[in-house]
């Protein structure tokens, strides 16, 4: 890759090209966690924050997607109940 390639790469995610497409990734899960932290979904899950964060950077299928899911639902209903 030449200089000028990877500074052309930077200035995209400086002007919010590559930054808007990081955050459409699991929008459905971005959605339903609201105002959960990020770090309680991994302590829930028993994954360390890092590696939550990691999956959250490329979209989710199956198994692993759904067990997001029931974590979010599952801190949502232990919030309701305080």
């Amino acid at each position: 890759m030449t200089i000028i390639a990877i500074i052309n790469i930077q200035h995209q995610y400086q002007q919010g090209k590559g930054i808007i497409r990081l955050f459409k990734r699991n929008k459905e899960i971005r959605q339903a966690k609201g105002d959960i932290p990020l770090w309680a979904i991994a302590e829930r899950l028993g994954v360390h924050e890092n590696t939550f964060y990691n999956w959250m950077k490329t979209e989710m299928i199956g198994e692993r997607r759904q067990k997001v899911i029931v974590a979010i639902k599952e801190i949502r209903e232990e919030l309701q109940k305080d």
